[in-house]
């Protein structure tokens, strides 16, 4: 059953003043459009989104949301099941480019959905969208622009990618395991580079933004400081209402979709778009850490190995063995030696696998999910877990050291592996 009391008003969300919006007058220009007329569900698309947009909302421009507020689609909602959103939203840019191509030719505004997401971005007629200069306090604009482009290029990987399988046995390293046992499609959540900057810009103890604030997109605890310029104002602002990943996620994403033969069975999407419950059913791949995806805090619990703001800590070390993992460099600096951690764990119903490759920043990702799914490098993780061939893997988790120039990873050591209970608690 669909969710209930979610209704639409052709007068805005956020009273009179968005009425005045000359922005908001084109949805509604565009809605009552011959165009529109046979097509209720994608008018009422379209004024959601840019209800939620214009008055300031866009985190709730979501998949999910819009699956539930448009489509009916109850707490049950799962998009990597059920394509009604995206298969809309194809329809929906298809509707806008009509109207603006014939009717609203003129319009001194225009509206575009960029593929890869639902927030629409309006621009006057002929004018073409200017970044705001690079020169920005930490470099953090320029860095959000260039992987919000990256994010971009990563959906259109995706879309084009080859389909052709990778040559060899096909159990060559843990996805190909995980694709092998499934029974069903792989969710993949890229890391949300926007939570990181986020999380830069407004200085915060790490508990202060909960994984319960992300699932509903309470981003109440980030504020600018008052003394912030507007350079840095519109940098909070983009973090906020946007979907940002970095390269690091693009390079890991194309190594791993690669090892889908079919094409179809690994469905990656950002980690603002995924919900809580989807963890509860099918298998997952999450990239990142619960710095800059708070989803895999959820299955810090099944874990020895802890996750820290730089570091992992040992719950059960090995006699003789360090119990803190740190890098040499501070965390946010991608060069010197660090670690990864990456594991396999069962989902929230103690069904299926969830594999988690993260670490201690980005690059230390990346070299973890180099590693992983190099097949040699797997076959040591096999013989550290006392694998037998062809034995399926259990869960574990594995502590990887890595070294790396300037964000690019150079090498990767297997410190340590091994088996984790069959069962969460």
């Amino acid at each position: 059953m669909g969710k209930q009391g979610k209704t639409l008003s052709t007068t805005g969300v956020n009273g009179p003043d968005l009425a005045l919006d000359p922005r908001w007058q084109l949805v509604q220009r565009v809605c009552e459009s011959r165009y529109f007329a046979r097509s209720p569900k994608l008018r009422e698309f379209l004024l959601f989104i840019a209800q939620r947009s214009l008055a300031g909302r866009s985190a709730e421009v979501t998949e999910v949301e819009i699956g539930h507020a448009v489509f009916g689609r109850g707490d049950d909602f799962v998009p990597t099941e059920d394509s009604i959103v995206r298969g809309s939203a194809r329809q929906l840019r298809l509707k806008i480019k009509e109207y603006f191509d014939a009717e609203g030719a003129t319009e001194t505004w225009r509206i575009e959905i960029p593929k890869g997401g639902y927030i629409p971005v309006f621009t006057r007629n002929g004018e073409v969208p200017v970044a705001p200069p690079a020169s920005q306090p930490r470099s953090w604009l320029a860095l959000s622009l260039a992987a919000n482009a990256l994010l971009a290029a990563l959906c259109l990987l995706l879309w084009l990618r080859d389909p052709s399988p990778v040559a060899g046995d096909p159990t060559v390293n843990v996805v190909s395991e995980m694709l092998k046992a499934a029974p069903g499609p792989i969710g993949l959540v890229a890391t949300d580079f926007s939570l990181a900057g986020l999380r830069t810009l407004t200085p915060r103890p790490f508990d202060a933004f909960t994984v319960d604030d992300y699932a509903r997109w309470d981003y109440s605890a980030f504020q600018p400081p008052p003394s912030s310029g507007e350079a840095a104002l519109r940098a909070f602002d983009l973090f906020r209402t946007h979907r940002l990943t970095r390269s690091s996620d693009l390079t890991l994403t194309a190594m791993i979709v690669r090892l889908d033969s079919t094409g179809r069975r690994i469905v990656a999407r950002h980690a603002r778009d995924v919900t809580a419950r989807e963890f509860r059913s099918g298998s997952h791949i999450l990239l990142g850490n619960p710095y800059s995806t708070p989803w895999t805090a959820l299955f810090e619990p099944s874990l020895k190995l802890k996750w820290l703001p730089g570091g992992y800590h040992d719950t059960s070390p090995a006699r003789g063995a360090p119990v803190d993992y740190r890098g040499a460099t501070p965390a946010y600096q991608e060069t010197g030696s660090s670690y990864a951690r990456v594991a396999l764990v069962p989902n929230l119903a103690d069904a299926n696998q969830v594999l988690i490759i993260g670490g201690v920043n980005m690059v230390t990702m990346e070299a973890a999910g180099e590693f992983v799914l190099e097949p040699a490098h797997w076959a040591e993780i096999r013989q550290a877990l006392g694998l037998s061939p062809g034995r399926p893997v259990p869960y574990f988790e594995a502590l990887v050291e890595t070294k790396a120039v300037e964000n690019t990873p150079q090498s990767a050591r297997l410190i340590f592996a091994r088996q984790l209970p069959e069962a969460r608690r």
